[in-house]
């Protein structure tokens, strides 16, 4: 499936992002929404996604989340 590209994102560790900047880098991408950081459930699924990263990247797949929390707050985390 094709994906529309946003116009800009911001993530904690850089600014302005398409999300045409991040699909073109590997052959398949899992773009995943969860509430906020603080969520209690949201923090256990970005566990297991960490655990998983090894397993994703062997398939030449990334994972890009999304998150209702603004970078400051990713940050501190």
């Amino acid at each position: 499936m094709k994906a529309l590209n946003f116009v800009t994102f911001d993530a904690p560790f850089e600014k302005a992002y398409m999300l045409s900047d991040y699909v073109s880098k590997k052959p398949y991408t899992f773009l995943i929404f969860l509430r906020y950081f603080g969520c209690r459930s949201c923090q256990v699924d970005m566990i297991e996604l960490t655990k998983a990263k090894k397993a994703f990247e062997e398939k030449g797949a990334q994972v890009l989340l999304v998150l209702q929390s603004t970078p400051e707050i990713c940050e501190k985390g």
